[in-house]
């Protein structure tokens, strides 16, 4: 007869996804439910969660022009089993449904799917590196998707319109992330705090700008939709 430990160890990675997807759910409808502090009773722009974990020694600057972040990055912890305790991994951006959804910086298309948790989804692949790691961004629950997979795309083209796809979207918005690996063919992508690489400095949330020259200098990103 297997025992309890086995039966953890064996099925860890399907038991961890349920357990994130549990605990999302309940973040993302139940809270909002219980109380009047959703979502959807914050500004619509200028506004940033205040639970975002701060940059080391630099304060956070959103533009009063973009729309608001409901929900920052919070890093996934482990316990003391070992276990990943649900975080968030990217950042959500409030806007109003079809609200156009833009490459925050220029690559290819590895991904455009629907899935039942994140809806209509896009990943892309830049073209430039982060020092040693491969970047990739990643949109979801998004209501329209624009390009397929292999489609090349440039910093500000418009990829898909914003939406509530997916069973862990409880109102109209973007999730946004960053992933990096030292791989590029890896197929799992670790997800860092998207706040590090806006092209205006780490925790400056850089709006596009058209006729903007993007080319020097590293890795960096624009804000994944349109400032007002």
């Amino acid at each position: 007869m297997q025992s309890a430990g086995q039966y953890l160890k064996q099925n860890y990675f399907y038991l961890r996804d349920i357990r994130k997807s549990l605990a999302l759910l309940f973040y993302l409808i139940c809270i909002p439910l219980l109380c009047s502090c959703g979502p959807w009773n914050l500004p619509a722009y200028g506004y940033i969660d205040k639970d975002d974990p701060p940059l080391k020694s630099t304060p956070m600057l959103m533009p009063e022009n973009a729309p608001s972040i409901p929900q920052g990055f919070k890093p996934v912890l482990k316990n003391d089993y070992d276990f990943e305790i649900a975080g968030h991994e990217g950042v959500d951006i409030k806007a109003k449904k079809y609200t156009p959804v833009i490459a925050a910086a220029s690559g290819t298309v590895i991904d455009s799917s629907w899935g039942p948790f994140y809806g209509h989804q896009i990943i892309i692949l830049h073209d430039t590196k982060q020092g040693r790691f491969f970047v990739q961004s990643y949109y979801w629950h998004l209501s329209k998707r624009l390009l397929q997979v292999g489609d090349e795309v440039k910093r500000g083209q418009q990829i898909g319109t914003l939406g509530s796809t997916g069973l862990l979207a409880s109102y109209p918005h973007l999730h946004f992330e960053v992933r990096v690996s030292e791989i590029k063919d890896q197929t799992y992508y670790s997800p860092v705090n998207p706040h590090k690489y806006w092209t205006n400095g780490a925790g400056k949330i850089s709006c596009y700008e058209n006729g903007k020259d993007y080319s020097t200098g590293g890795f960096s990103i624009s804000y994944p939709v349109f400032c007002k």
